[in-house]
């Protein structure tokens, strides 16, 4: 026999109203109009897709060491990800790589200076 969700949500009214009712007779007085539900369900699915995003961000004084930095970091990373994936179950993959300066404030000729870098 099949149960509609129109059926199965009806039933779980029911069901928590007359829960609820007979639960609260015996503690405490149900206030007048008021009815409390709850429902839940689940489905089981044959593959599902979780996405895992790690990130890092260095600063410095030089571009290329930050990108150096940030290249060792995501290189020590991506290592430890393959060694733990399994083959045809997990993909492994970069993203997004950005390295931008960044400035001082403004000196009183009203020109901002590069004082550094920053790189996620």
């Amino acid at each position: 026999m099949k149960f509609t969700r129109a059926a199965a949500c009806a039933a779980c009214v029911v069901a928590t109203a007359s829960a609820v009712g007979t639960a609260d007779a015996q503690t405490l007085p149900t206030p007048d109009g008021v009815l409390g539900l709850s429902a839940s369900t689940s489905v089981e699915v044959q593959k599902d897709v979780l996405a895992i995003t790690f990130s890092t961000t260095k600063d410095g004084a030089d571009a290329n060491a930050v990108q150096a930095q940030l290249k060792q970091a995501l290189d020590a990373a991506l290592a430890e990800a393959r060694r733990a994936a399994k083959p045809g179950e997990v993909d492994v993959q970069t993203g997004n790589f950005a390295l931008y300066p960044r400035y001082a404030p403004p000196t009183s000729s009203g020109r901002a200076t590069i004082s550094g870098w920053q790189g996620s």
